[in-house]
């Protein structure tokens, strides 16, 4: 598993959870004055995982992030956290698959769907955590944990049919880049299991929340926030190693 894959998960996590705290109201947005930092310091880690031909534009989006910072106190800051994300979305995906000699070069369908779908859940995990804080200002998260509870399910149902109904596993396959000779079985239960487990989360979350039990379900969010970037990389490795396989015969 390389580090090049890892900038691609947390890409797209970053990314999503950029935009969807842009999507926030400006009155909100204010109380959460750490997170455009956040962000900065997840694009940098994006950068210094990422291929170095395109290392630059991570750093480029964690820029924008930071001006989005400077200007919270105002409808800009939107503006900057939606340019920010949807860049890191589109370009920050496009640009690694296209250079990367690690990662294969033909983009399975699957791949690239619970790329987004896995970077989605994250983002909307982290963001339900991160609002279940600011429930003595009047915010609640029900919203957030909610989406968050579909999107997991969605992202499931996704892995569950791409790889049970196309990849047949079990597989044996070859490890890329390591001794012909050593063979990894590449087993349908590997990312399913933590994805069955994110979506657990995801539930009770958006039960607490309902529930205004904040300290639970920031917790609980907290947790899924984690495990779907586990899960998302577990399913990019599988994936990619499968579809590696297929392409080199």
């Amino acid at each position: 598993m390389s580090w090049n894959l890892f900038s691609l998960v947390l890409a797209s996590a970053t990314g999503w959870a950029v935009l969807m705290l842009g999507y926030l109201p400006v009155t909100e947005l204010r109380l959460h004055g750490r997170e455009p930092l956040k962000a900065v310091g997840a694009w940098a880690v994006v950068a210094a995982t990422a291929p170095q031909l395109v290392f630059h534009w991570y750093l480029i989006f964690a820029v924008i992030s930071f001006v989005a910072w400077t200007k919270l106190d105002r409808l800009a800051g939107k503006f900057w956290l939606a340019v920010a994300g949807s860049l890191g979305l589109s370009l920050g995906i496009i640009f690694p698959l296209e250079v990367s000699t690690v990662l294969p070069a033909l983009e399975s369908p699957l791949a690239l769907a619970s790329l987004y779908l896995g970077g989605a859940t994250t983002a909307l995990a982290y963001v339900a955590c991160v609002r279940s804080r600011l429930g003595s200002a009047g915010i609640r998260s029900s919203g957030s944990a909610k989406w968050l509870a579909i999107c997991s399910l969605a992202w499931t149902v996704l892995l569950s049919y791409g790889m049970l109904h196309e990849a047949r596993f079990p597989r044996p396959l070859n490890l890329p880049g390591g001794n012909p000779q050593t063979i990894l079985t590449a087993n349908v239960w590997t990312p399913l299991i933590p994805a069955l487990f994110v979506v657990a989360l995801a539930f009770a979350a958006w039960t607490a929340a309902r529930r205004d039990a904040l300290s639970k379900a920031r917790w609980l969010a907290g947790a899924a926030a984690v495990a779907a970037l586990i899960t998302s990389l577990l399913a990019q490795f599988v994936i990619r190693t499968i579809d590696m396989s297929i392409a080199t015969g």
